[in-house]
């Protein structure tokens, strides 16, 4: 016999975001801001068998909760995550291309370069000379 209760029993109601999740999705958002653990140090790779085994959870209900919690998978999640955060570097500083790579979980820059199109449509050199001028133009 299952211990794992009824789907009917498991449903709970966040009183602050009126979000219904099962008991299981309720513990894993509560037991911290997951995407807080993944994003202190986003020059570190973490496994799927790490975070299962850090949460508690097997890696199928790991992906399957982090998904229904954050919307997407923890993947996709990282490399948004990434991309929003080099934005930021680009615009906020003169970093070098390859130190930016570095610092947002990139060893190479031609694939930090890939990813960053993917996400903004242009590399990040194009990125950075857009602000700038948009800057100057502000002036």
């Amino acid at each position: 016999m299952s211990t794992e209760l009824s789907i009917h029993s498991q449903i709970k109601i966040n009183k602050e975001s009126g979000l219904v999740l099962p008991e299981r999705d309720r513990y894993f958002s509560e037991r911290a801001n997951f995407g807080d653990e993944l994003i202190e140090n986003l020059d570190k790779r973490y496994t799927i068998d790490v975070l299962s085994s850090g949460f508690l959870m097997n890696q199928t209900t790991l992906k399957a909760v982090f998904k229904k919690v954050c919307g997407k998978s923890i993947a996709s999640y990282m490399k948004d995550y990434r991309m929003k955060k080099a934005a930021e570097i680009l615009k906020e500083s003169d970093m070098l291309l390859f130190d930016v790579a570095g610092t947002v979980g990139r060893s190479s820059q031609s694939k930090f370069s890939q990813a960053f199109k993917e996400s903004y449509g242009v590399v990040p050199n194009r990125c950075r000379q857009e602000q700038m001028l948009a800057s100057f133009k502000r002036q």
